[in-house]
C-alpha cells in the first residue's frame, strides 16, 4: 500500500484552508467552511494542522478554534508574490 494514499491514523492532517480576501463572496465562504468543518468534525480524534489562505479563511479559523492556524496568507495578490 501506498502510504500517501492511505496514512496512518497516527499522522496529522494539514489542511489549507482557502477563502476570499474580501466580504463579497459570502456563499463561497460559508460553503468552504461548513466543508472544513464537516470533515474535521467527522472524526474528533483526527490530528489536523491548518494553513489559510485570505483574510475571511483566517478569520473564521481564528473565531472557531480561538488560535491562530500554522500559517497564514492574508493578502494574496499578485504584487505579494
Amino acid at each position: 500500500t501506498n502510504p500517501i494514499m492511505f496514512p496512518q491514523s497516527n499522522e496529522t492532517t494539514l489542511f489549507i484552508l482557502v477563502g476570499s480576501q474580501k466580504g463579497l463572496c459570502g456563499v463561497f465562504n460559508t460553503n468552504v467552511c461548513a466543508k472544513f468543518l464537516k470533515i474535521v468534525e467527522q472524526d474528533s480524534s483526527l490530528a489536523f494542522q491548518t494553513i489559510t489562505v485570505g483574510k475571511k479563511a483566517t478569520e473564521f479559523y481564528e473565531g472557531h478554534y480561538g488560535q491562530k492556524p500554522i500559517l497564514s496568507f492574508d493578502e494574496f495578490s499578485q504584487r505579494s508574490m
